[in-house]
Formats: structure tokens, C-alpha cells, sequence
């Protein structure tokens, strides 16, 4: 039979040990997160880029195609890039998040 003091031990152990998993997914979380914010700088940035050149096209050279013109065409493949990106990182916030879920299952079906 366990003695108080055992059974204190043991609780503080799995409440330390429940803390440091889940500060290591928010680390994990936040980082990704950091890293969205910034590809959306870029996709702004590229963004406001693509309809500064559009809004020159339309009104300087009216006779061009939008469409045919290779900085429209750089600037929307590189939004494109920039949005796989974006999907990328919520994919591995999503992934973190349920293997912590997972972990947190496995770990309540062993107690």
C-alpha cells in the first residue's frame, strides 16, 4: 500500500511531467504560428505588389493584357508559393495538435 507521501510524489511527477509535454506543443504551436504571420506579411505585400502593376497596367498601357504581363505572372506565382506555404504550417499545427490529443488518449487508456 502506498503512503501519502508516495502517492503526493507520484502526482507532482505526472503533473510535471503533463506540463512539460504540453509547454513543448505550445513552444511547437507558437513557432508555426510565428512562421504563418509572416507568410502572411508576404502574401500581403505580394498582393499589394500584383494590384499596384494591375492598376498601372490599366491605366498607362491600356492596350496590354493583364493576363500576358510577366510581373502579373511572377507576382501571382509567387502568392501561390506562399500560400502552400500557409497550408504547410496549419498542416503541421494541426498534426502537433492531434498527436497531443493522441498522446493524451493512449495516456488516460494506460491509467
Amino acid at each position: 500500500m502506498n503512503s501519502l507521501w508516495e502517492n503526493i510524489k507520484k502526482g507532482v511527477s505526472e503533473f510535471y511531467a503533463s506540463a512539460a509535454e504540453k509547454t513543448d506543443e505550445l513552444a511547437k504551436v507558437g513557432v508555426r504560428k510565428f512562421d504563418i504571420v509572416g507568410i502572411r506579411r508576404n502574401i500581403g505585400h505580394e498582393m499589394a505588389e500584383l494590384g499596384g502593376r494591375v492598376y498601372h497596367m490599366l491605366v498607362e498601357e491600356k492596350d496590354k493584357g493583364v493576363a500576358e504581363d510577366s510581373e502579373v505572372k511572377q507576382h501571382v506565382k509567387s502568392i501561390k508559393r506562399l500560400e502552400s506555404f500557409l497550408k504547410e504550417k496549419e498542416g503541421e499545427i494541426e498534426k502537433i495538435k492531434k498527436a497531443a490529443r493522441s498522446k493524451k488518449t493512449t495516456k488516460a487508456e494506460d491509467d
